[in-house]
């Protein structure tokens, strides 16, 4: 089944490579363009291109849960996958609200991380991954506490990597792809298309 994985991303790619130039011709002409800090005639861009990322990151996935359930009859993952696929959209959400307001105004870090810590949610009443960590049963602070505090300072942090033009893409594109590795390695190939589609379509 790992085939199909190829056939959303190559989708999500392709979608994301389709989408992109019509929402920047559409951004700038509702005015949603900013000056690009890190060129020296600080030329006009686009705003909130995530948007068009997000969209083809959702079509792969879809896709993918698509040929998994119709053609391979399987729902195993499904109830992970559909909660990781919401949480990757409220994240979204939050940066796309950001964009929207813009530099100046944006959201506080106080507010950011409110949201971030709500995005956290769907995995956290899913109970998502494994509370036994190094043989130590951690319970209830497994989901409760390190899963908000995971996606809080992956979420953010990694944002901080956007410094420059293209860095915080190509740092993507290393780091989700040493995930994707470790996720096959370990038996878990449901979940590369997390970790292989968004890199690629970004």
């Amino acid at each position: 089944m790992e085939f199909v994985l190829l056939i959303g991303i190559i989708l999500g790619f392709l979608f994301t490579l389709l989408i992109t130039p019509i929402w920047i011709r559409r951004a700038k002409l509702v005015g949603l363009s900013g000056k690009d800090m890190h060129k020296l005639d600080q030329r006009k861009v686009a705003e909130a291109g995530g948007i068009s990322v997000v969209l083809g990151f959702i079509l792969g996935v879809l896709f993918y849960i698509f040929l998994k359930t119709f053609y391979f009859k399987s729902q195993e993952n499904l109830i992970e996958i559909f909660a990781l696929l919401t949480c990757v959209l409220i994240v979204a959400g939050i940066g796309l609200i950001d964009d929207i307001l813009g530099w100046k105004i944006g959201l506080n870090k106080k507010t950011r991380l409110i949201f971030l810590i709500f995005a956290s949610i769907p995995l956290v009443v899913i109970n998502a991954g494994e509370s036994v960590v190094f043989g130590i049963n951690l319970g209830l602070f497994y989901p409760l506490i390190l899963i908000p505090l995971a996606i809080v300072a992956t979420s953010s942090t990694f944002n901080f990597v956007a410094g420059y033009n293209g860095l915080e893409a190509s740092q993507g594109i290393l780091i989700l792809s040493a995930l994707a590795i470790a996720t096959f390695l370990t038996g878990t190939p449901g979940f590369l298309l997390f970790y292989l589609l968004w890199p690629f379509v970004s």
